[in-house]
């Protein structure tokens, strides 16, 4: 690991212990600037690896500017979801859909079939069952009186099923660094579902949801450095 790579690490989780505490001391303005920072360094971090490794080689390998455009909408969908949650998680939806799009270029790219990771199937089943258990559960049963959730959810639990067996059938640290990153992100959004709709004052689950989301981007945006270009 380069020495570069550590100091972004270690500012990038430094302005997650901060985002911690402001996050729950009810200052838009402190959170806000926090997030926003935070956003702002992943999306700066991949797009710089991505610019640095992808230049020489754009022809061959335009296939990883889709998982860049995913990056720019969770950070677009990052920032609008501090002024609304709808529009923030529609910008997040349509980015979910795009890391799902790029795993299946990813698979062709690579020289992979569908036949190899068709269990994904069962991943999303086993992802979205979870979910579906938790809003017909007594403790969570608002969850399912929301309409919202109900598209939301299937689609991403989609992109880190897809993601997960890339990973183990291709198995680079790339592909690895990503579905880690993915399903982080995937379990985060859980979280917020159950703190928006249902544990509305918990500390604990927003800190929770925090946590996996940002440390999930975290590890994404790494990965792009670990890009094996052709």
């Amino acid at each position: 690991m380069e020495i570069y790579q550590i100091v972004y690490i270690v500012l990038y989780l430094g302005a997650l212990f901060t985002y911690f505490i402001v996050e729950v001391r009810h200052n838009f303005k402190n959170r806000a600037i926090v997030k926003i920072i935070m956003a702002s360094m992943f999306l700066i971090y991949a797009w710089e690896e991505f610019l640095r490794l992808y230049y020489p080689n754009y022809v061959a390998n335009w296939v990883y500017f889709v998982l860049l455009i995913a990056i720019t909408l969770a950070y677009i969908g990052d920032v609008v979801l501090l002024f609304n949650f709808i529009i923030g998680g529609i910008s997040f939806l349509i980015g979910n859909i795009v890391f799902t799009v790029f795993g299946f270029l990813y698979m062709n790219f690579t020289g992979h079939q569908f036949v190899e990771i068709w269990w994904f199937i069962l991943i999303w089943i086993a992802f979205f069952g979870t979910y579906i258990l938790l809003a017909f559960s007594k403790k969570f049963n608002e969850l399912k009186k929301h309409v919202p959730p109900w598209g939301y959810m299937p689609i991403v639990c989609l992109h880190s099923s897809v993601a997960i067996p890339l990973a183990i059938v291709i198995h680079n640290p790339f592909i690895i660094l990503l579905a880690i990153g993915l399903t982080l992100f995937t379990a985060s959004d859980f979280f917020i579902m159950i703190n928006h709709y249902v544990m509305k004052k918990s500390k604990t689950c927003l800190r929770i949801n925090s946590g996996l989301y940002f440390i999930g981007l975290l590890i994404i945006s790494l990965s792009i450095t670990y890009i094996i270009f052709i």
